[in-house]
């Protein structure tokens, strides 16, 4: 429950049910009883979930009773970016579009599952600085590519390799592997097959002569005429076929790889050369995990966020198995393909040394008994905290 004490307070019952009063400072009460509801907003924080009553989030109850919506807008949003703060005056109806823009523009929230991009100098390989996103990227370096044409070139499932056999060398030709032949196209529209690619670009140039006419670009201008260009092929790395954007002839960027050896300049971010070794999860061979408490699968190389379970961070992994997918806790899966068990008997759980169970580096983690991991003195020290708070 937020205190607006201060402030003058509004009390209107619920749309579509009048047992229950909302107001404008973000509090809710029973409409006959006048008992108002607690909400514990520290341990919803500390579980990044939103305050919701009967079933509907709050700030929504909150925008249909006191905020007016002729635009028939879908999304509620928090003007402070504070999720907890559903008083009326810091609620608005807004698009989904931006909603987000806003969710970006206010920096409340970094994910830290976001793939990070590198600058690698050309001819040594050597990074000369990293960046947490690809936003960030394209703003620091002023580059004139849109995020979702880089975003294109740069990730892998979005990407093919190109027929090495038959590059398209001329604009409007096209190698039909059906035929064998080279086909001509302009527009989408169809103008015939060649045997020879010389040929059928001449035709091309015949072509979008009669068309355009003098504005016309051709693959074999003549004086005055317009050279066609042939699009920019993909450059493609030897690591998990992954993408690379060419700045200029001495710089490009590409997603980092844990996997690929690289080294990194002296003037790069910090942390660019935190050692992040990989293994695979045995149970699920298409999946790896970290040292650092993050699991990944090979085909994208992307980290998972996964989901929380009585605020344990848990993945899904697919494999298989009768059900098609196994569902293991993240620090167990780290805790196995890190730390040998002595006593696989004995020794069934995993302690997180520090009790903060979203840490799960391996350097956090042990094995221990159901009786040692319950005789961890900070455990042990903030049970005697929540007595003394409880009675209290």
């Amino acid at each position: 429950m937020i205190n607006h004490a201060s402030e003058l307070e509004t009390w209107k019952e619920f749309p579509n049910n009048n047992k229950y009063q909302v107001s404008t400072c973000g509090n809710v009460r029973h409409a006959i009883t006048k008992i108002q509801q607690k909400f514990d907003v520290e341990k919803l924080k500390s579980t990044k979930t939103r305050i919701r009553f009967q079933g509907f989030y709050l700030h929504r109850l909150i925008a249909l009773t006191f905020i007016p919506n002729p635009d028939n807008l879908k999304e509620v949003n928090h003007i402070d970016g504070n999720p907890y703060n559903n008083h009326a005056t810091n609620l608005e109806w807004i698009t989904r579009e931006n909603n987000m823009k806003h969710f970006h523009a206010n920096h409340k929230y970094t994910c830290k599952y976001m793939r990070r991009i590198l600058l690698i100098h050309a001819p040594s390989n050597v990074v000369e600085r990293t960046f947490n996103c690809l936003e960030e990227c394209i703003a620091v370096l002023n580059l004139t590519i849109t995020y979702k044409a880089a975003y294109a070139k740069l990730h892998n499932k979005c990407r093919k390799k190109r027929n090495t056999v038959h590059k398209n060398n001329y604009v409007g030709v096209s190698w039909s592997k059906t035929n064998n032949k080279f086909t001509v196209y302009h527009k989408k529209k169809y103008y015939g097959q060649f045997d020879d690619e010389v040929e059928a670009a001449q035709h091309y140039d015949s072509v979008v002569r009669e068309l355009y006419g003098k504005i016309a670009h051709v693959n074999f201008p003549a004086a005055n005429e317009n050279q066609a260009v042939v699009g920019k092929k993909l450059i493609f790395t030897n690591a998990n076929d992954d993408a690379i954007y060419k700045i200029d002839d001495m710089r490009f960027i590409k997603f980092e790889d844990n996997n690929q050896s690289l080294t990194y300049d002296a003037d790069a971010s910090a942390g660019a050369g935190t050692m992040i070794e990989w293994r695979e999860v045995r149970e699920a061979p298409k999946y790896m995990v970290s040292n650092t408490g993050q699991v990944k699968q090979k085909k994208f190389n992307r980290c998972m966020k996964g989901y929380l379970i009585n605020g344990y961070r848990s993945v899904s992994l697919k494999c298989e198995c009768p059900s098609g997918a196994i569902h293991r806790l993240v620090h167990r899966l780290v805790a196995c393909a890190f730390h040998a068990n002595d006593d696989p008997f004995h020794k069934i759980q995993v302690d997180h040394i520090d009790t903060n169970i979203l840490n799960n580096d391996s350097s956090n983690l042990r094995w221990v008994t159901p009786k040692e991991n319950m005789n961890n003195e900070l455990t042990k020290h903030n049970i005697r905290v929540g007595l003394k708070k409880s009675k209290n």
